[in-house]
């Protein structure tokens, strides 16, 4: 316990509303991000049957990364398999443009060749990250940070205005709900937390 509030270790064993709770914002959390493979598979042209069976597998491949990732134990030849924490799994925003190119390029098949040799990429990177670390100031990591959030804000745009490419026309079907979730969004993040507001006018730390 710290700072008022329970806090659980990789050994501890929460109680079940706790457990439960935990469950359901990790669900939410991952299913945001479904919304990912589904702009890559209608971008790649597929059917609407098609497009649910890439979200089912995106769906396992979610649970199955998860469970590695909470997994913290040896496994076959392998020395450890994840950090033993409850870590869900989610498709990163980081890879959306490059699938998105790879998928009207190349179809669904670009895109899963597109993954594979990113992800042997990311395991070779990391064996010397610690080695290259020097050179990626956090200048370098915020500007790709902020590049890829300029990014998704043009992809957001065009779907909010039913921008399409194909046909190089814009429909308003849709905008005004897209333009509310927006400004949802926008009221919450400015005014959703009138404690710590006011904390941090005080120069208070928030617990």
């Amino acid at each position: 316990m710290g700072s008022g509030r329970l806090r659980y270790d990789l050994e501890s064993h929460p109680p079940l509303p706790v457990l439960i709770g935990s469950v359901a914002q990790h669900m939410g959390l991952m299913a945001v991000t479904l919304v990912f493979p589904l702009l890559v598979a209608q971008a790649a042209g597929v059917d609407a049957e098609m497009q649910r069976r890439y979200l089912d597998l995106a769906m396992l491949a979610m649970g199955v990364a998860t469970l590695f990732q909470c997994w913290g134990r040896p496994i076959l030849f392998l020395p450890r398999t994840g950090c033993g924490y409850l870590l869900p799994a989610v498709f990163t925003a980081a890879y959306l443009p490059a699938a998105l190119y790879a998928a009207r390029a190349g179809g669904l098949e670009a895109v899963a060749g597109m993954t594979i040799a990113a992800g042997l990429a990311e395991v070779l990177f990391s064996r010397v990250m610690h080695r290259v670390r020097p050179f990626l100031p956090i200048e370098i990591v915020g500007l790709v940070v902020m590049l890829i959030g300029i990014i998704l804000g043009v992809v957001a745009i065009k779907l909010m205005v039913g921008y399409s490419q194909s046909m190089a026309q814009v429909t308003l079907t849709g905008t005004g709900g897209a333009v509310a979730g927006l400004a949802v969004m926008i009221a919450l993040a400015a005014w959703g937390s009138p404690a710590s507001t006011a904390m941090a006018r005080r120069g208070q730390k928030c617990p």
